[in-house]
This record gives structure tokens, C-alpha cells and sequence, in this order.
């Protein structure tokens, strides 16, 4: 996993987050060893992330810290309609240098907010040309860091693409490029697309929602779970929608008790 690792600020309640080590954490609970490329600030926020991101049995040996930058946090809105978010800067992971040679690995994860600053972005193409594993993208926009020709970039090296669909409208649906595309759509469940023409939908999970944040990196995890394992995809794109909608359910984007996993494979 490659990206932010920050502090999500709702109000009167800071939270350890970010997409990637949302997906990280599932991940784990599913029984992968997951690695971290993030990079935080010498400050108390990231020495709460390190000990967050330890506890939940995530691979901290590539969590960088930064002697200058903070780290990063992101302002929560809640409001009828959804969430906003100020995803703020400087930040520490816009800063992410990376390990070189890349470490061996089953898939290589990242989303669009990295690609906001040259610094990262460098490090995720280079991460990209170096890899031989299952290259996942997951959109992720966060308005004003959209970056289309870097967005154009990633779905043409992507092997999945994964997004929402109000995302799907906004970019579009990748004609050339991944193998798999996968649009979540909240009350009308999700799609899987392959390259070949094969389709897939799941329909929605009644939930009470509670928050979505980190629901979709929850489907995210059991997706690539699931596809790197050769899984059917119908079963696999069922039993992704299926776990996101219990992380919809609660609060924060993490696993409910990570000592609990939801499959049980080897580590990754």
C-alpha cells in the first residue's frame, strides 16, 4: 500500500485514518502481511500513527517520518448529503521516497491523492514500473486534487480499477487499460467489470449506516483478496460489498477486531 496516512478530524473527535491504512488494516485481517509505504512527521500524530499502525499488525518497516513536514490531516465535514474533505497540506506523506529495489510483493495499491504532489507521484511511477505484482487503483477523488492527466496515467497501468460512481461519472469508465473494473454504487450495490466483457453485480446490504469512511477501502481489501487468490469473481465482488456495508455500520474505516479474520489464508 502506497499513499496517506493522516488524521481525520471530525468534529470534537480526532481518528487515525487514510485510505491506505484502511486497506492495510483489512488486510491484515485477512490474513496478508501487508506493508505501509507512508511517510509521516516527527510529531506526536505520527507517533500515534506508527503505534496505531503496529497494533493493527501492519508492516511499519517502510513508514518514513519526515524531518520537516507535519503530518498529514484531513477536516471532516458531515452534512446530509455526505462527507467533505480538506485533505490539507504540506503534509509528510506528500513527501514519500520509497524503498528501491521495491520489496517483493503480491499487489501494489494505491490511489489518486498521492499523484497530487510531484514528490510522491515520482515514487508511485517508479513503484509502478518495478512491479510484478497485481497493480490496483483505487480513484478516491478529493476535489481540488484531481489531477486528470495523472488519473489518465494510472488507469492505463492499472490492473484494477476501483471506484465509486459518482467517481465513474466524473472520470469515466477506462476503455484501455485494467483488467478488472469495479464501480461501487452505495444503494444499488456494486459491478465488476473484465476486460474480456464479463460483467458481475452484487445488490446492497441493508445497513444502518454510520459512517461511510473506509467502507469502500474495506471492499477494496477483500476484492484484491479475492482476485490474487483466483476466486470467482461473483463470489468475490459479493463477499466485497458484503464487508463494506458492516464497516458502514460503525464508525471509522478500521476492522472491527482485528484479531478476527474474515478469511483465513496464508499471509501475503
Amino acid at each position: 500500500m502506497v499513499g496517506e496516512a493522516l488524521i481525520d478530524e471530525y468534529p470534537g473527535e480526532r481518528v487515525v485514518a487514510g485510505a491506505p491504512l484502511h486497506v492495510s488494516a483489512h488486510l491484515v485481517a485477512l490474513g496478508w502481511r501487508a506493508m505501509l509505504l507512508t511517510r509521516v512527521g516527527r510529531d506526536t500524530d505520527g507517533e500515534r500513527i506508527v503505534a496505531t499502525c503496529h497494533d493493527l499488525g501492519i508492516d511499519t518497516g517502510l513508514i518514513e517520518t519526515d524531518p520537516a513536514l507535519p503530518t498529514g490531516t484531513t477536516g471532516i465535514t458531515l452534512g446530509d448529503s455526505g462527507h467533505t474533505f480538506d485533505v490539507r497540506s504540506p503534509a509528510a506523506w506528500d513527501a514519500i521516497r520509497g524503498p528501491d529495489p521495491v520489496p517483493a510483493h503480491d499487489a501494489l495499491i494505491f490511489g489518486s491523492l498521492p499523484l497530487r504532489h510531484p514528490t510522491a507521484a515520482a515514487t508511485v511511477q517508479r513503484l509502478v514500473a518495478a512491479s510484478t505484482g497485481l497493480v490496483v487503483v483505487d480513484a478516491n477523488l478529493r476535489p481540488p486534487h484531481i489531477d486528470r492527466e495523472a488519473l489518465v496515467w494510472a488507469m492505463g497501468k492499472a490492473d484494477v480499477l476501483k471506484m465509486n460512481q459518482e467517481e465513474a461519472r466524473e472520470i469515466g469508465t477506462a476503455s484501455t487499460g485494467p483488467t478488472w473494473v469495479c464501480v461501487t454504487r452505495g444503494a444499488d450495490g456494486a459491478a465488476m467489470h473484465h476486460r474480456d466483457g464479463r460483467a458481475w453485480t452484487a445488490a446492497a446490504i441493508a445497513t444502518n449506516v454510520i459512517d461511510t469512511v473506509g467502507a469502500g477501502d474495506a471492499f477494496l481489501a477483500v476484492l484484491v483478496d479475492g482476485l490474487v487468490a483466483g476466486d470467482e469473481p461473483g463470489a468475490v465482488l459479493a463477499r466485497a460489498n458484503r464487508y463494506a456495508a458492516g464497516v458502514g455500520g460503525r464508525r471509522g474505516g478500521l476492522p472491527a477486531d482485528p484479531a478476527a479474520p474474515t478469511r483465513h489464508g496464508p499471509a501475503r
